[in-house]
């Protein structure tokens, strides 16, 4: 099922040529957001459900800070951001963008490829 969602949402990023196009920031957002929900390790934990660790107004700006937004992008730049967080942030309750600059990565962001 995990599957199955995740590639509904890259299909959305083939065109029926085939060549690869690029999430709009809505689609990139919902992607986000179901990647984050469906790997969650406590699903019943209502307080973190949608975005978290991350509160939706960064993930909006993370995902305007990527050029040509595609899946791989968004999950290495989401996959940084946490590990980084991590090590420099570990009291963090939620990730904000007020943290992403913080650590200095609000300028790599696009430079995760």
């Amino acid at each position: 099922r995990k599957i199955l969602l995740i590639n509904n949402h890259c299909s959305l990023f083939k065109s029926s040529m085939g060549e690869l196009q690029f999430f709009d920031p809505s689609q990139a957002k919902s992607f986000i957001e179901t990647v984050l929900n469906n790997y969650r390790v406590n699903k019943n934990d209502q307080s973190k459900l949608d975005f978290f660790p991350f509160d939706e107004d960064t993930v909006e700006q993370i995902i305007s800070s990527i050029t040509n937004v595609t899946p791989r992008k968004i999950m290495r730049n989401m996959h940084h951001i946490i590990e980084e967080v991590r090590i420099n942030e570990s009291n963090a309750d939620i990730i904000n963008w007020e943290i992403i600059e913080k650590i200095g990565l609000h300028d790599t962001l696009n430079d995760m490829q």
